[in-house]
């Protein structure tokens, strides 16, 4: 019963881990297209429960800057200055949720 438990555990951690780590990588590859569906894709990220908090607060500053009510996107430097940071926070979110998620079978693994 405690193994059972256990198990459901890693499985919903998992779940939640390889969830996070796709929206990750969709919003990554989103913003690097320039995409105008880039605030539909960070708000995927932002709302993930494994986010910290300090990420969540970076991606919503972002989403505020660029949510003035016009259609039109902004030119492309400003626009690849502007996401840069955001990028770079999603890799390191996605590495770090990757890290925890193979350390998390590998606990799975050996219980």
């Amino acid at each position: 019963a405690v193994r059972e438990k256990e198990h459901a555990d890693f499985s919903a951690e998992a779940s939640d881990l390889s969830e996070s780590i796709d929206a990750c990588g969709r919003a990554i590859s989103t913003l690097k297209a320039r995409s105008k569906d880039v605030p539909q894709t960070l708000l995927q990220v932002q709302r993930a429960r494994a986010v910290p908090d300090y990420a969540k607060a970076v991606l919503s500053a972002f989403l505020d800057m660029h949510s003035d009510g016009s259609a039109a996107a902004p030119e492309a430097n400003a626009y690849e200055f502007q996401s840069g940071s955001v990028v770079e926070l999603l890799e390191k979110l996605a590495a770090k949720f990757k890290a925890q998620l193979l350390t998390l079978q590998k606990e799975e693994m050996t219980a």
